[in-house]
């Protein structure tokens, strides 16, 4: 059973991209699911129906592109990546969908970097453990 449920980010500044990854990052470590054993997806909530049917928010793919824990927040003196920034790639109904990232493999020749391929591809429902929606209304 795929677990559900909001980080509310409503009272946080805009501006601030480090309070919104630590309010996330938290809410992730509340919940169990900010460990070296899940895969992180951003994708527009839209697309709900279509991930809760078949485990995927791509259509008609055996992969999803993804981060791991170490990649999911950094910063260094090179730069960054923040959750707040790749969300805004969707306003309005941005959610983060983790996966079992033992149900995955990278396979660099035949993808590219943050791309991982469903070990088994007719179980994509398995692999998804959990969708986080991110309330920032």
């Amino acid at each position: 059973m795929v677990k559900k449920f909001n980080i509310d980010l409503s009272k946080i500044s805009g501006y601030i991209e480090e309070e919104h990854d630590k309010k996330i990052k938290g809410q992730l470590i509340k919940h169990g699911f900010f460990n070296r054993n899940c895969l992180y997806s951003v994708f527009n909530s839209n697309r709900i129906k279509q991930i809760e049917e078949t485990g995927n928010y791509r259509k008609e793919s055996d992969s999803i592109f993804a981060l791991t824990k170490e990649e999911l927040i950094w910063e260094s003196e090179f730069g960054h990546n923040s959750l707040k920034e790749l969300s805004n790639q969707y306003p309005k109904n941005p959610a983060i969908a983790i996966y079992n990232r033992k149900q995955f493999y990278e396979d660099y020749e035949k993808g590219s970097r943050y791309e991982y391929f469903f070990i088994n591809p007719d179980k994509k429902l398995e692999a998804l453990i959990a969708i986080a929606f991110l309330k920032f209304e």
